[in-house]
């Protein structure tokens, strides 16, 4: 991608319309902040608009947090003459927020997740990239702005919260150098470890355990399933049982992990993990979702949720298959 032409972009528009995918993860949160961060450098006007009702409270640490609004809410508006759309590889995945895009030819978006619809007149898609933050972060750099310490953390942020703390398989040199500039600028390291994995309600600190506990195997412990109910999903915010889905995938010899949940009735929600040949991104594209090879999702209507369980697990066993696994 050439840095210049979203230069020029950013620097010929005004009154931007700052947004990411729905259900916001710390990637989308903490890319769109320092978005923001860098248009406020600018003198540019932006509002920052996601179609949460109720986003992940675990990053309410970084500043600009508190200013963004919801599309859903009342009397949400904004007549954008721009819009910096990140990590969201379509306009089905901003919710309402695409209502209020503007013409194509004054969009940018900027997104590391497999392309699905190029939305924008600039379409910078790196599925290489560890994470949205980092590209915004080689944007900001290309503009040669001082980086204040709240900016720093906002980096820093979202390159540990989409790496796994560095230690996911899309991790690359690049985000330990980043990382290490902005520790150096004072970001602080503790801080959004803390605040990203270590801050839980008593209530999911619990339901995590009982997940954990009630976890099964499948194809001799090559695929593993944790599973809560209708009423265990929404007595706790999402943020704070996701990690689920990492654990989907520790039990030796496992291949492929499947985090089931149902946050309405009869609509179940799939988080999938592979640590070794099985691409999950196309598993989840059986479904209609996406996301990586490694993590990806997708959410399935069924009336019950055996039914999503034996259709999944009918397609990994293909994968399984195909990579002679089993």
């Amino acid at each position: 991608m050439n840095l210049d032409q979203i230069k020029t972009f950013i620097e010929s528009h005004d009154n931007f319309l700052i947004a990411g995918h729905i259900n916001a993860d710390g990637d989308a949160i903490s890319s769109s902040l320092a978005i923001s961060h860098l248009l406020k450098s600018l003198g540019k006007t932006y509002q920052l608009i996601f179609h949460d009702i109720h986003l992940d409270q675990k990053f309410r640490f970084l500043e600009g947090f508190d200013s963004i609004l919801c599309s859903q809410n009342e009397g949400v508006s904004y007549k954008a003459g721009a819009a910096i759309i990140c990590d969201t590889p379509s306009t089905e995945r901003m919710g309402t927020v695409a209502t209020l895009l503007p013409e194509k030819a004054h969009v940018l978006k900027l997104d590391h997740h497999p392309s699905e619809e190029d939305f924008g007149i600039i379409n910078w898609v790196d599925t290489e990239s560890s994470s949205t933050t980092c590209l915004v972060y080689q944007i900001i750099d290309h503009f040669n702005i001082d980086i204040n310490i709240s900016l720093a953390q906002t980096i820093l942020t979202g390159l540990m919260y989409d790496t796994g703390r560095f230690s996911y398989s899309n991790t690359k040199a690049i985000d330990f150098e980043i990382a290490a500039r902005m520790v150096h600028l004072g970001a602080d390291v503790e801080k959004s470890y803390k605040n990203i994995f270590c801050e839980n309600s008593l209530s999911a600190t619990k339901t995590i355990g009982k997940g954990l506990g009630e976890m099964e195997t499948f194809f001799n412990h090559q695929v593993g399933i944790i599973h809560l109910t209708h009423e265990e999903t929404i007595k706790n915010p999402s943020g704070e049982i996701e990690e689920l889905a990492s654990y989907t995938t520790s039990v030796i010899g496992s291949h492929v992990g499947l985090f089931i949940r149902e946050p309405e009735k009869g609509l179940f929600k799939v988080s999938l993990r592979s640590r070794g040949k099985v691409n999950v991104n196309e598993v989840a594209g059986h479904f209609g979702g996406g996301g990586h090879k490694k993590a990806s999702g997708c959410r399935i209507r069924s009336k019950s949720y055996a039914d999503v369980k034996s259709q999944v697990l009918d397609v990994v066993k293909t994968h399984l298959k195909t990579h002679g696994y089993i």
